[in-house]
């Protein structure tokens, strides 16, 4: 398994090119789906940015589906792979049906004009030996890989390192290849060749598509010039008329640049130029003879000989082009075509032609074209030859034998030896437009014999429709030899059948009186492929209309109600309905439907697997085509019965395919019997594997927005800060709200700015080092760098980064934390910890002090006691006592938190303790003129502790606020009880204290008031005092406004445990 950019898995195996080089390629089960399935499980995992280029697939499919030209969607290709993957060179060769070789028809970026048009023989480079294997390859490097044909690198500037190539697959036929070479940054990756095959797959599609519309088109300017050439050359009845319209023909129907007509002089053994054009084309080569014998025999010649078209494309390389170098280069000719013109086992002449003044190739289409353009002409010169033989007997006989109705008789019968049916029609005996002659293939054309056609006249040949025109023609005409514009009409055979004609009039003098001469061509194989042409036409409006859904952003309902919406137009069919598989319950259910019954929906719903109409289409993926459920219907379907009972006369059900995968049945039904032929179930067959590609986009389209949402979610609602930030220019790309409050901007602020203007001036260039950091090793973190918030005060913040590569964009995905509360509870733990320490040696060394100090003591007693009254040491010995009774009370100050280990918990009410506390002071804080406001909460404020402890925490805050309100002032005592905690608040509005003050406030030995007056213990015992009981002691204070103690204390049985076991 292979990991993309987002962090699906798609499966790949290892391909071993022949030097051992070892790359990773889509196994064949991905690589068909990959375009779409696989592209949603990445939507889902993507970040915005990430789903945007995703999305870019659905608009790669509808531009491409846009139109049915080639050039342009080649054009469209190109443009939307380098888009999605930014590289220096793309290109797309297709194969050559008749050599095996990859053409390069289409190419961008460096060295695009000198890669169109190479070619690579079958199996050469790696793009041949994708052609051959039909799997794609990402090859790194391709020095390393033997199978790279560095041929041409050498015929371009372009120096190739690494590529992606993607066959271009139909239907499990490979038409051709797509290559991406070297990405401008970056490497090329797995999930690169998944988006490549997901653009080659709707692209392989559109090409085909628009190969199919053009040979269409191709096969109509053909037919339609060959209808008119027949026109023109049924008017002409000499050599050089003849000769002259056929390369007007050429010039004007076909288009080519230059033209040669020659003709085969049996007598000389020569073949004789006769007609021409173009430049270059002069008299001297419009006339030259060639011998048919002649050695190395010409391309003309060869066409003669061998009596079939030479079609050349590449004179250099041509061995059929031997010592004709020179004159070819001379005149521009690098590609042309000759064709025979062949009547029965002979050849008359050949036609050749060329490009070269568009720089055209002469294609297979053309010659086929010109074959066709070769029997009219064969036609058209024997008719003249036919005619002109004519009037060289007929001037050999009398000028009198010219008026007889014998001339006429051998001109038709002449005109019969060519497929052209004459009659002679004339008014006789009150009978307009009686039939007095017909030829013999006349005759047959219509299967009456010579002796019936006499009785009939043209009332009885044609439809009531076409009869009017007809009369009038005959009735209007003037005596003129030459035929009038030929049209088409329909004749009616003798069996009644409509017979569709091309037809010309002449119009001359018969024994006296004015003769219409009628010259009609059967027009039956022409008129059969104009229908399939716009059968084909049909299919290809049907297959358009459903394919460019593929690209639009509909949701899958509306997709489907717009399908079937198309479908139903298209195919004129009342009934159309699509139902879908669901691959988790293993059901089907119809998602949408129109114009059928509801019973019969309902029936084919909850009908069993052997019952259902659709069963064998869904278990095999079959078409069950019913033409008339009345009758029965195919052996392996199911009694028709619903469909009688609920007005469904025909019935047509297609598999809905996609990638190999059969999503569900199409349904195509009418009220009326054979609504739809077989050749059309084919088309719906096309439709339905059409609509289930449209059927994916929509899925995955929704997969899209739902994954967008989840990832828009995920921003908005993550607690820390994430900022998406451009690697190219530092650029802030995205963020999320968290981010807006830590920085106090707006998401509109922060986008398009750089990252290290969220920091202070001074960080700058730190940041853009942490940024260089990150690109260079793929991810970065860092602790101590604080953002500066919009109002100016810093915040301190932990940021942990990864790099994202997006394709065409790299950019740094970071997680922002702020560890201002992080930061402030290290520091708690730390001056408590440092606390504990000071403490536990402070009590260590009171015990220590303590059992000399009272060896001094009794030592001074008794030296006191050996002193008289009036003895002057007695005042030296009063200050040794001084000093003794200052080292007791510091002793006693570190003592006072070792309680007695024979004392108990006992039910402590805080309120209590308050109260007598404060009546203890209350003389202190009435000489100070202190004003005590005491806003205790009603209810007792009951814990666990040990007696007495409270009593003195609250002396020492109490006594605190003496000493900072010396000069008088006011005092708030506060409580509030709940059933887990109780807080008391002590507030004054004394001195204040310094922020350095604050933060060594419970240090021991530590005092605002210096040595003389205490200890700097009070604060110190009343702290531990109130941690040993799992509490919390805090202060605020500001120089000049006062200070506030707040001590919360655990009610909880668990606090209360806890207690009992420390």
């Amino acid at each position: 398994m292979s990991t993309t950019p987002c962090g699906s898995r798609i499966p790949v195996e290892q391909q071993r090119t022949p030097d051992g080089v070892s790359t990773d390629r889509p196994t064949s089960e991905s690589s068909n789906a990959l375009a779409e399935s696989r592209v949603i499980e990445q939507a889902e995992q993507a970040p915005e940015p990430y789903s945007r280029e995703l999305a870019t697939l659905s608009t790669v499919a509808r531009t491409l589906m846009e139109t049915l030209d080639v050039e342009t969607i080649l054009e469209r290709l190109l443009s939307h792979v380098n888009e999605v993957l930014n590289t220096e060179a793309t290109s797309v060769a297709l194969l050559d049906q008749e050599t095996g070789e990859l053409v390069f028809h289409a190419a961008s970026g460096i060295a695009a004009a000198e890669t169109i048009d190479l070619r690579l023989q079958p199996g050469a480079g790696i793009a041949g030996w994708v052609m051959q294997h039909q799997t794609p390859q990402l090859v790194p490097d391709v020095y390393q890989d033997t199978r790279f044909y560095a041929g041409i690198d050498a015929k371009t500037p372009l120096t190739t390192r690494s590529l992606i190539c993607v066959p271009l697959k139909v239907k499990g036929h490979i038409i051709g290849v797509i290559e991406a070479l070297n990405k401008i940054k970056g490497d090329f990756n797995v999930h690169d060749v998944a988006l490549l095959e997901a653009v080659a797959a709707p692209a392989a599609t559109a090409i085909e598509n628009a190969r199919l519309y053009e040979a269409e088109q191709h096969k109509r300017r053909v037919l339609t010039a060959l209808h008119r050439a027949g026109e023109r050359l049924l008017r002409v009845f000499t050599l050089d008329e003849a000769l002259n319209a056929i390369v007007n023909i050429v010039r004007e129907e076909f288009r080519f640049d230059r033209c040669w007509l020659g003709l085969i002089d049996d007598q000389r053994q020569e073949l004789v130029g006769r007609a021409g054009y173009g430049i270059g084309i002069t008299p001297e080569i419009i006339t030259q003879r060639s011998p048919l014998d002649a050695k190395p025999a010409p391309p003309p010649i060869i066409c003669v000989l061998e009596r079939t078209p030479v079609l050349i494309n590449d004179q250099l390389h041509d061995p059929r082009c031997e010592g004709l170098h020179d004159v070819l280069q001379a005149l521009g000719v690098s590609s042309f075509a000759t064709v025979p013109i062949v009547a029965g086992e002979e050849v008359l002449g050949v036609i050749g032609v060329d490009n070269a003044t568009s720089q055209r190739p002469v294609s297979k289409q053309d010659v086929e074209a010109l074959m066709e353009l070769g029997n009219l002409i064969r036609l058209a010169l024997e008719r003249v030859r036919l005619y002109e033989g004519l009037e060289e007997k007929v001037e050999e006989r009398t000028q009198e034998l010219q008026k007889t109705q014998e001339l006429y008789r051998l001109l038709i019968d002449a005109a019969g030896t060519v497929g052209e049916g004459i009659i002679l029609l004339q008014d006789v005996d009150g009978r307009e437009g009686a039939i007095l002659y017909a030829n013999g293939a006349f005759g047959h054309m219509l299967g009456y014999t010579y002796p019936e056609l006499l009785n009939l006249t043209i009332a009885d040949l044609l439809p009531a429709e076409e009869l009017g025109a007809m009369l009038t023609r005959h009735r209007g005409q003037r005596i003129d030899l030459t035929p009038g514009q030929a049209y088409e009409t329909v004749l009616l055979t003798k069996g009644g059948q409509r017979l569709p004609v091309t037809v010309g009039t002449a119009t001359t003098e018969y024994e006296g009186h004015t003769a219409t001469i009628l010259f009609a061509r059967d027009i039956t194989a022409q008129k059969h492929y104009e229908e399939e042409i716009n059968q084909r036409n049909w299919e290809l409006q049907a297959r358009n209309a459903i394919a460019a859904l593929v690209g639009r952003s509909l949701s899958h309902e509306s997709m489907l109600n717009s399908a079937l919406g198309v479908i139903a137009s298209v195919t004129s069919m009342e009934m159309v309905a699509v139902r879908l598989r669901d691959e988790a319950t293993m059901t089907s259910r119809f998602a949408a439907q129109q114009g059928f019954p509801a019973e019969f929906i309902s029936f084919e719903e909850r009908a069993g697997s052997g019952e259902a109409l659709g069963e064998w289409t869904n278990r095999t993926g079959q078409p069950t085509v019913v033409g008339d459920t009345a009758k029965s219907g195919p052996h392996h379907m199911p009694d028709c019965e619903v469909c009688t009972q609920t007005g469904v006369a025909s019935l047509s059900i297609v598999p809905i395919e996609a990638a190999g995968s059969r999503l569900g049945m199409l349904y195509v039904g009418s009220h009326v019997s054979w609504a739809i032929s077989h050749s059309q179930v084919d088309t719906l067959i096309a439709i339905g594997q059409q609509l289930g590609v449209a059927i994916e986009n929509a899925r995955m389209l929704e997969e899209i927005r739902r994954a967008e949402t989840r990832y828009r979610t995920l921003m908005t609602e993550a607690r820390d800060g994430i900022i998406v930030v451009d690697t190219a220019d530092g650029a802030i790309v995205d963020g999320n709200y968290t981010l807006r409050d830590m920085t106090g901007l707006s998401l509109t602020e922060l986008g398009g700015m750089k990252l290290w203007q969220l920091y202070p001036p001074e960080a700058a260039d730190v940041v853009r080092e942490l940024l260089t950091h990150i690109v260079q090793q793929g991810q970065g973190e860092a602790d101590d760098l604080p953002i500066q918030h919009k109002e100016g005060h810093l915040v301190p913040v932990e940021i942990r980064a990864r790099v994202i590569d997006l394709g065409d964009q790299r950019v740094i995905m970071a997680v922002i934390r702020d560890v201002t509360e992080k930061r402030r509870m290290e520091q708690h733990l730390i001056r408590s910890e440092k606390l504990t320490a000071t403490g536990q040696l402070a009590a260590s060394l009171a015990h220590e002090i303590n059992n000399p100090l009272q060896g001094m003591t009794l030592f001074l007693d008794a030296l006191e006691r050996t002193l008289d009254p009036g003895h002057p040491g007695r005042r030296q010995l009063q200050m040794v006592r001084a000093g003794q009774e200052r080292i007791r009370d510091i002793v006693q100050g570190l003592l006072a938190f070792q309680r007695d280990s024979k004392a108990t918990l006992q039910s402590t009410d805080l309120h209590h303790s308050l109260r007598q506390t404060l009546a203890i002071v209350a003389p202190r804080f009435a000489a100070s003129n202190i004003t005590v406001h005491e806003m205790l909460a009603p209810e007792r404020a009951e814990i666990m502790s040990y007696p007495g402890q409270f009593n003195q925490v609250f002396l020492n805050l109490l006594l605190n606020v003496a000493d900072a309100m010396s000069e008088g002032g006011e005092m708030w005592v506060r409580s509030k009880v709940t059933p887990d905690e109780v807080c008391i608040e002590i507030q004054d509005t004394g001195c204040g204290m310094s922020a350095e003050a604050l933060d060594r406030l419970f240090e021991p030995f530590f005092s605002t008031k210096g040595t003389e007056v205490g200890t700097g213990l009070g604060l110190w015992v009343s702290h531990q005092i109130v941690t040993f009981h799992h509490g919390q002691i805090d202060v605020r204070s500001q120089m000049g406004e006062g200070t506030t103690f707040t001590i919360r204390l655990p009610r909880t049985t668990e606090a209360m445990e806890e207690m009992r076991k420390s």
